[in-house]
């Protein structure tokens, strides 16, 4: 330790044996029963005989300020005159900072607890002069006239833009700036450090408290003396200083001046205390109302680094995850950070005793506050009790929604429901506007600029739930009863479009944190089926099935008690968990649930006409995931025709089911007609949406690529998912939406048959390979998308120099998948082929020997295929590979003969100028030229490959 710290940690260390004279000298012995024997007496005097270099540790002093305020009140003496606890943390939390405290006993005149006698009118006032002088800036930068701002704190944490704004506002024309926000925001401490800061920019900087009338008079008096001015007697208003304002507003003494009114609650109060504006004028409150009257810097809570940052420098040691936790925790509000560090109770504990008994855990004071936390919300409360319930009314009910903002909408809509107890307030725009008025006045409630949306700080809906609608109370549940109704009034009704899932992610929030699934109204359970639908939409099974189980749970324990409508609810829960369940991979367990639920509805067609025919549309998707892709064609093409004649052509879910055909056009290889469709559906997308940047018409476009890159325009497919990319990128769903992670895979491959240069064939496999980590983390290992990655990547991977081994392992990785998750579909089949020819290819050593051992896999898939497909892509490109193989191991004449079937295959599937048919035509007339040896053995011969690229299915 360095001789200062040394010296500052000794100065300190007097003060506390000073505070022990001051108290009556109690001996150590009392000063440890005090305590509840928390403070030892070995460790008290060896702090105070000097025996310990270091600081001591501030619940040392905390114990032992509070002893000694209780040996004082034991023998009669002023506690006052020792200091409080929280002065005392001011003074420990300075000299840990290097700096010790003039004011403090031993080093100065200035008392703890005494009010000095303002000098009559027209004094010098040496007291408070050098009251003033002692103050913790530094003194190089003292205004001539400094007082009485209270200490800046030595820890003081980021604010940087919050200071320069404060700055920026104070040199506008506009020179009186209210500093608003939550109780605990440190609105003062902000004041308090601007002054420190800018304190060379004054001639004179006036801290004036305005906890009540007479502090805030007694201040403006003081400062009357310290110039040297009288002031009227009587008043209390601008007449009271005006010889006062004179001196100010003339800037000859004192050109430049800066008055901080610190914890105001309206404007009035201070109303007559406001010099003319010729300087600087902040005031700290609460209230919203000052924005009439001047600027309004409303202040946020701390960003989570600034909360991290101070956890990091007040608790040594503080592990980053739980500093999150706690700052998640609090909502990152500074004071409750500040009382968390205070209180030295575990992360888990204070969080779990903040939900279930925050009256209790915030009854304590927390240093530099001039109340309870409790306290502050509770008078906030009184005085709303004191006035018409609608405030009051509304803020319970604020109280039990979530974290996020509320929309004002749900508060619009719920007007309509006769159910919600606040419904006449909700109903009248001026009772509504009123209560919101007065909330934000209060400091209990913000109004988002760009939406109008209702914040409630954690803490404060924390608080309130617990001092206006107590557990077990009919309050209570009445409460969270409304929230219930209000959440399903805001349902906009439609899951599965994306310009509505915004509103449907700010309800989720709020529905699990009001319990929303514990409600037996209809029109509640409605509502989460709705966010269940919602979640597996915008991209989320897994939350969406969490979120289904939970209600079923809780829907199945209650028939006996549910409404009417209960049954249908469950129907439909169990259909929305069964979407869930398919989109997560669990296939079969879907297909049950599905059937399930369609025997269900079919007992009430009227009912249920909608819903049958959207879960009999899946149909076809389930047959494509068998494999049997006959059947899922024939499927769709009847689900096209049903929903047309129902929904008409201009639907989403017509689009839905249209889209299905096409996947499985594509898949039987039926390519033209599925090109055509899907322009059809693009452009019928288009019309619907207006909008080239709608999630659902980039999905169709994306379709439309797909189809022009499997009709062997390679270069157009490559123009069309380019500008579908770049329409993503500006788009409302998250990276990792299927839909995306679909578009990224046929996005990779057209770049991929545009043709590449070897270095863009790097770039692109670094793309894929990102590509494939999304689709592992968002769907899971053995999902087909995922595995269709996999494949892309390998196939980008094997034309890429020395790379060709990595190919081998995932394609390996992917056979395997293939076979566990999709056993006998067509997938495994060419994967496997496509394996045996990587791998062939890649080996080290003879290439034609390599070959020759590859030739009974390759066989063996490509019958596998062609029985289950006949003449299909997959089936002729196995073939390919099957003659690419009996070339290259010397068996000329069969190669020729699957060469030209698989020609013939080509060319009727597509025509002569398709990419693979010019490719086999290539190769067949290589192979019937005889191909060229080459000269190293184990390099491969030159024949053209065609890549397994798994379509979606």
């Amino acid at each position: 330790m360095e001789h200062g710290q040394v010296s500052v940690a000794q100065r300190f260390v007097d003060d506390l044996a000073q505070l022990r004279q001051l108290a009556g000298r109690p001996s150590y012995s009392a000063l440890e029963r005090l305590s509840g024997h928390r403070l030892k007496r070995a460790t008290m005097s060896d702090v105070l005989n000097g025996n310990r270099v270091r600081l001591p540790d501030w619940r040392f002093v905390h114990e032992f300020v509070t002893a000694c305020r209780s040996a004082a009140a034991e023998t009669q003496l002023d506690a006052n005159e020792l200091g409080t606890v929280a002065d005392w943390k001011r003074h420990w939390d300075a000299a840990n900072g290097g700096v010790i405290d003039a004011r403090f006993p031993g080093h100065g005149s200035q008392s703890f607890g005494r009010q000095e006698q303002a000098p009559s009118p027209g004094q010098a006032a040496p007291a408070l002069a050098a009251a003033a002088s002692q103050a913790s800036h530094d003194p190089d930068r003292s205004p001539a006239v400094w007082g009485p701002v209270p200490s800046r704190l030595p820890d003081f944490v980021g604010r940087e833009s919050w200071l320069e704004a404060l700055r920026q506002a104070l040199t506008s024309d506009d020179r009186v700036i209210a500093i608003q926000g939550l109780p605990g925001t440190g609105k003062t401490q902000l004041a308090i450090e601007y002054a420190n800061r800018h304190a060379r920019d004054y001639d004179l900087v006036w801290w004036v408290p305005c906890d009540d009338r007479d502090a805030a008079h007694g201040a403006m008096t003081d400062l009357a003396a310290r110039l040297g001015v009288a002031i009227a007697a009587e008043g209390g208003d601008e007449r009271t200083y005006a010889e006062l304002f004179d001196v100010l507003r003339h800037r000859e003494r004192y050109p430049r001046w800066l008055l901080i009114f610190d914890h105001v609650s309206e404007p009035e109060e201070i109303r007559g205390l406001l010099p003319p504006l010729s300087g600087d004028v902040v005031v700290t409150t609460r209230s919203s109302r000052w924005e009439a009257s001047g600027e309004l810097l409303e202040l946020d809570v701390f960003d989570r680094a600034e909360s991290i940052e101070f956890l990091r420098r007040r608790m040594h040691g503080f592990g980053l995850v739980d500093a999150h936790r706690l700052a998640d925790g609090v909502g990152d509000l500074p004071l409750l950070l500040e009382h968390a560090v205070e209180s030295r109770i575990p992360v888990n504990t204070y969080l779990a005793r903040l939900d279930s008994e925050p009256l209790v855990l915030l009854a304590e004071q927390p240093a530099d506050y001039h109340a309870t936390i409790a306290a502050v919300w509770q008078a906030a409360v009184d005085q709303l009790r004191a006035e018409p319930p609608d405030a009051l009314e509304l803020l319970r009910c604020l109280a039990f929604f979530g974290n996020d903002p509320v929309p004002r909408e749900s508060l619009e809509r719920g007007s309509y429901l006769r159910e919600i107890s606040v419904q006449g307030m909700l109903r009248d725009p001026f009772r509504r506007v009123g209560a919101i008025r007065k909330l934000r006045r209060a400091g209990l409630l913000r109004v988002r600029a760009d939406t109008g949306d209702l914040e409630v700080h954690r803490i404060t809906r924390c608080l309130v739930r617990d001092l206006i609608a107590k557990p077990g109370t009919a309050e209570r549940q009445r409460a969270r009863h409304d929230v219930h109704l209000l959440l399903a009034a805001a349902d906009p009704l439609t899951p599965n479009d994306p310009a509505t899932w915004r509103s449907y992610d700010e309800l989720r929030g709020h529905a699990a944190a009001a319990g929303i699934m514990a409600c037996s109204h209809e029109m509640v359970r409605k509502s989460v089926v709705n966010l269940v639908r919602y979640l597996n939409a915008a991209g989320d099974p897994s939350a969406a099935l969490a979120m289904a189980d939970a209600a079923l749970a809780e829907w199945d324990g209650d028939s006996a008690d549910a409404g009417p409508g209960s049954a249908d609810e469950r129907v439909a829960m169990r259909a929305a968990r069964a979407d869930a369940l398919f989109a997560t991979g669990a296939w079969s367990a879907a297909l049950r649930l599905r059937q399930q639920a369609l025997a269900a509805m079919r007992l009430n067609p009227e009912r249920w006409t909608t819903e049958i025919i959207d879960i009999e549309g899946t149909s076809g998707a389930h047959r494509r995931i068998t494999g049997t892709f006959g059947e899922a064609l024939a499927a769709d093409r009847r689900s096209v025709r049903v929903h047309k004649a129902e929904f008409g052509d201009d639907d989403p879910r017509t689009f839905t089911a249209v889209n299905s055909l096409v996947a499985d056009l594509t898949l039987a290889g039926q390519v033209p007609q599925a090109a055509v469709m899907a322009d059809g559906v693009y452009r019928d997308c288009l019309e619907f949406y207006s909008d080239h940047g709608h999630p659902a018409v980039l999905a169709a476009r994306n379709v439309l690529g797909r189809c022009r890159w499997l009709s062997g325009a390679y270069a157009a497919a490559a123009d069309v998912l380019t500008e579908v990319h770049a329409g993503y990128n500006g788009a409302m769903l998250d990276e990792d939406h299927p839909w995306r992670l679909v578009h990224e895979i046929d996005y990779a491959i057209a770049r991929r048959d545009k043709g590449l240069m070897p270095a863009d064939l790097e770039a692109l496999a670094a793309d894929v390979q990102q590509v494939r980590r999304r689709c592992w983390r968002a769907l899971g290992v053995d999902h087909p998308q995922t595995l269709a990655a996999t494949v892309v990547l390998a196939s980008v991977l094997r034309r890429i120099g020395g790379r060709a081994g990595e190919a081998v392992n995932l394609l390996a990785e992917a056979n395997r998948r293939y076979q566990l998750v999709l056993p006998d579909h067509p997938y495994g089949h060419a994967c496997g082929a496509f394996l045996a020819v990587v791998r062939y290819q890649a080996a080290n050593g003879n290439q034609r020997r390599a070959a020759a051992q590859a030739i009974p896999v390759i066989q063996g898939k490509t019958s596998q295929l062609a029985d289950s497909l006949g003449v299909h892509p997959l089936s002729q490109s196995a073939l390919n590979a099957l003659a690419n193989a009996l070339a290259t191991a010397g068996e000329v004449d069969a190669a020729v003969k699957h060469a030209q079937e698989a020609l013939i295959g080509f060319q009727d599937l597509f025509t002569p100028d398709h990419p693979y048919a010019r490719a086999v035509a290539a190769n067949l007339e290589l192979i019937r030229s005889g191909p060229p040896q080459p000269q190293d053995p184990s390099a491969p011969a030159p024949l053209t490959e065609i890549d397994f690229s798994p379509l979606p299915l």
